[in-house]
């Protein structure tokens, strides 16, 4: 400022600069108004729902939410990597996919739930990218998309973004010829037919370790009376019950389709894949294991098994095993509750290959043969 003398009023010049830009100096800042409303979040009395669909974040695809010390923090997606760096920031961590406490919504309603398991946030942020693009040139094709990621079922981001690129060669069909049904109707390839699923049907069993509380019988005044209190049944101990739990379970099961529990996934694409989840048990190793049996056209991915072990988790601590769990099963002890996964928030849900070693199919022989 040397240059313009010492007679410059800097004060005057601001308050012409804030007087014009409608704006305000504040401390270190200058801020100015955009003349855009801003959209109330909480009106005092109702917290709002972090699960419905985005309403703000312009254009984005998704938005991640991470919740830190009581603060929410939004990552709109497509995302720049300095805007991903600054995220890294004020949560103090270096990898965002290692932050525990996150929630991701789409703008898109239903693609969340076509996205393929096990992505990280890089991955997403590609994808949203390439949807991004896709829908701006060809934003009536939504459904089409949407229809084109459920029929396809992309296991990988490059599968899913492939699609994306490509989808001015969907088209939703009228006949079955060359077409795949989703849940939105049939849709096609002009270009290059969708290979439908996988005819091998894969079979993969995870374990965990059952536990039991029994409520002992007595006689009293010549009535049988049970205890207040429940004594602890180990999984070595259950043994000794296997063919009144599995009956108890086969009963408890009436509910279930055929699928089994494979209805209640919230991925579509993985539910579209698995044939059926059924819930079982079995003694291995002088222990009785609580076992999910689950079936698939063609083998798991990596991110599909573990979004299966966190279906199972949900359904053992408040689902399927904790209804289970309520029924009482008549024993010459007493009255028995079983847990089909024991100490759930510490369980590690083991394949067959990792629980026995070995050939799964191989061992199932031996069993047999065995029995």
């Amino acid at each position: 400022m040397s240059w313009q003398g010492d007679n410059v009023d800097l004060s005057d010049i601001g308050r012409r600069f804030a007087d014009a830009h409608m704006g305000c100096f504040t401390g270190q800042n200058y801020v100015i108004r955009n003349e855009q409303a801003m959209a109330a979040v909480y009106d005092g009395k109702r917290f709002p729902d972090f699960n419905q669909k985005v309403e703000n974040g312009e254009d984005c695809i998704f938005e991640r939410r991470y919740y830190y010390r009581g603060e929410i923090y939004a990552l709109y997606l497509p995302a720049s990597q300095k805007q991903m760096r600054c995220m890294e920031g004020f949560l103090n961590v270096t990898d965002l996919d290692e932050f525990g406490y996150r929630h991701l919504i789409s703008r898109i309603d239903g693609l969340k739930e076509r996205l393929p398991c096990g992505l990280g946030i890089q991955e997403i942020n590609t994808f949203a990218a390439a949807v991004q693009s896709a829908l701006a040139q060809n934003p009536e094709r939504e459904k089409v998309f949407l229809a084109a990621m459920e029929a396809e079922v992309p296991s990988t981001a490059e599968k899913a973004v492939w699609i994306a690129e490509h989808l001015n060669e969907y088209e939703m069909a009228n006949t079955d010829e060359d077409s795949i049904s989703t849940s939105l109707g049939k849709v096609r390839n002009q270009t290059h037919p969708i290979r439908p699923l996988s005819g091998e049907i894969h079979t993969l069993r995870l374990y965990s370790l059952a536990e039991g509380q029994c409520y002992k019988k007595y006689r009293y005044k010549g009535k049988t009376e049970y205890s207040d209190f429940a004594v602890p049944f180990d999984a070595l101990y259950l043994t000794r019950y296997q063919k009144e739990i599995q009956r108890a379970l086969q009963k408890y099961s009436d509910f279930l389709s055929e699928r089994g529990l494979a209805d209640y996934m919230d991925n579509i694409l993985l539910k579209r894949k698995l044939i059926s989840m059924i819930p079982q048990i079995e003694e291995w190793d002088h222990k009785l294991w609580g076992v999910l049996e689950v079936k698939s056209h063609g083998k798991l991915s990596e991110g599909e098994l573990q979004e299966v072990k966190k279906a199972w988790s949900g359904q053992c601590s408040d689902g399927f095993g904790e209804g289970f769990y309520q029924k009482e099963i008549r024993t010459r002890e007493g009255l028995l509750n079983v847990d089909l996964a024991y100490d759930i928030w510490s369980t590690e849900f083991k394949t067959e290959q990792e629980l026995k070693g070995g050939d799964p199919e191989r061992i199932r022989e031996m069993q047999l043969g065995g029995m």
